[in-house]
């Protein structure tokens, strides 16, 4: 199955309902879950590629965020340089949200806004030492490590935004494609919150599993955690 144009239509309107999110949040802030570029933004492209390409390629509904990008660029959905990034980004993004939880002792996705607690917890993520292959500082330069990890966070934050944006405007072209009617209704009822309604629209997709679909994405569109989509 394929998606026609006002589907296309509805996925960019459902971009610009996470947007409005976002700028609801203060500018200095930095959530490594649901901000500009983060883990919510990926695993959303990931899910979007496993619903557009899943019905005919079982394969892809594969557990996991890494496994899926592996799955989708084996078959040609996804490139390997778009995989590549993305795959590192998801490990950095999701080491990060470990060593704040860690250095914060609680749950928290929020970067701290002190330059010396920055870079406490870059340094809890091994800048300056070495470790997880991260650069080794001179120890008299100290203050350093924030800079270093600052450098990494816009690196992997701009390349997750950018494919968001690429990925959610599924780059149309010319070329007319079939329509698939369910979709328009499937996007509006996952941002209302409609599950029955968008479970039978995945399950008119080919997804054997649909409601447990529907509540990932639906999770995942209000920025609460996401579980791994089934494998059916």
């Amino acid at each position: 199955r394929h998606l026609d144009y006002q589907t296309i239509e509805d996925f960019r309107r459902m971009k610009e309902r996470i947007d409005a999110e976002l700028a609801e949040l203060p500018r200095e802030t930095r959530n490594v879950k649901i901000g500009w570029g983060g883990i919510r933004e990926l695993e959303f492209v990931v899910q979007l590629m496993q619903i557009v390409h899943g019905g005919h390629v079982h394969s892809v509904r594969c557990r996991g965020t890494l496994p899926a990008l592996v799955e989708l660029e084996k078959h040609g959905f996804m490139t390997s340089e778009d995989t590549g990034r993305l795959r590192e980004a998801y490990v950095f993004l999701r080491d990060v949200e470990h060593a704040l939880q860690v250095v914060e002792r609680r749950q928290t996705q929020t970067l701290p806004s002190g330059r010396e607690e920055l870079a406490w917890l870059a340094r809890r993520l091994g800048y300056g030492t070495g470790r997880r292959g991260r650069p080794v500082l001179d120890p008299a330069a100290r203050g350093d490590e924030a800079d270093a990890f600052e450098a990494d966070w816009q690196r992997h934050t701009g390349q997750v935004r950018e494919a968001f944006i690429r990925f959610l405007e599924l780059r149309t072209d010319s070329s007319p494609v079939a329509s698939t009617d369910s979709f328009p209704a499937l996007v509006d009822d996952l941002s209302s919150g409609r599950l029955d309604e968008a479970a039978a629209g995945l399950e008119e997709l080919g997804l054997r599993d649909a409601g447990a679909a529907a509540s990932s994405l639906q999770r995942l569109f209000r920025g609460r955690g996401l579980g791994p989509m089934n494998a059916q």
